[in-house]
């Protein structure tokens, strides 16, 4: 799943059809606990020169809205001022120019861009990365990550970002587009490791039901758990007998039983998905 990233409008120039604006910060953590370094987009701007396209709200189905002139990373000396009242601790970061087509939509969304109403994103895969331990961190998505190279695909202009897009389950305030990739990536994980025939930890086991009880948590109402004599009886096996010395829960659950704990939490983050 390719990742997006959004800022907020940070044009730097506009002449006619022609705008410069910013489009990565580095240096600053953003709402998805990462942080971007300078020189995470040198590779990718040299390998798929002429490849990257700019696009209205990431739309891979249409084409672009403007030809992308010049692409590059900044020092911290070119960002804007607003880049900086919002980031104070930039390094530097990412500029795209690119010039509107003249078709109905491309002018709409120059239109737009002058009015000041519209952000700008990108989407990319992450190549190079390390996580950060933060103080008190419970799970998985509250880690720093520090991206060192990334593969773009694309810039964007989009009505808001995804920073916006952000939910909570109790006390937790989460990027929702964020935590729906890390949970799946850890469902892949634990599919494989079915497979391989890897016997299901205490910590798979909670993972499992963190995300399933979260997805209900998140409005998934109709999805239909796992029943929950099977799902909790240490006493069963894989084919409904009787165990001969039961053992603790959390440490017994069938492979059956995993299974269909594991497609229920699938089937909750599918719908979910859906709605972002």
């Amino acid at each position: 799943m390719r990742e997006v990233k959004t800022l907020p409008s940070a044009v730097k120039d506009i002449k006619g059809n022609f705008v410069t604006g910013i489009f990565s910060v580095f240096g600053n953590v953003d709402d998805y606990n990462d942080r971007i370094w300078p020189g995470a987009f040198t590779k990718t701007l040299l390998e798929r020169s002429g490849r990257i396209h700019h696009l209205w709200q990431h739309d891979f189905a249409s084409p672009p809205i403007a030809k992308i002139t010049s692409i590059r990373e900044v020092s911290r000396d070119e960002l804007p001022d607003e880049v900086l009242r919002r980031a104070p601790e930039a390094l530097g970061g990412a500029e795209v120019t690119r010039e509107y087509f003249d078709t109905p939509r491309a002018q709409e969304v120059l239109t737009a861009i002058k009015a000041g109403t519209l952000e700008m994103s990108f989407a990319y895969d992450p190549i190079k990365y390390d996580y950060e331990e933060l103080p008190g961190a419970k799970y998985e998505w509250e880690r720093l990550r520090n991206l060192r190279e990334v593969r773009l695909y694309e810039t964007s202009d989009v009505l808001w970002g995804a920073n916006d897009a952000t939910v909570a389950s109790k006390s937790l305030q989460i990027p929702f587009d964020f935590l729906l990739k890390q949970l799946l990536a850890q469902l892949s994980d634990m599919q494989e490791q079915i497979k391989g025939g890897a016997r299901h930890s205490a910590a798979d086991i909670e993972r499992i039901n963190q995300i399933a009880q979260l997805a209900i948590d998140l409005g998934a109402t109709n999805i239909k758990l796992l029943d929950e004599q099977l799902a909790n009886d240490p006493a069963l096996n894989d084919d409904g007998s009787k165990r001969a010395e039961p053992q603790p829960a959390a440490l017994t659950l069938s492979a059956t039983a995993f299974k269909y704990r594991l497609q229920s939490a699938e089937r909750a983050l599918a719908l979910l998905s859906r709605s972002v």
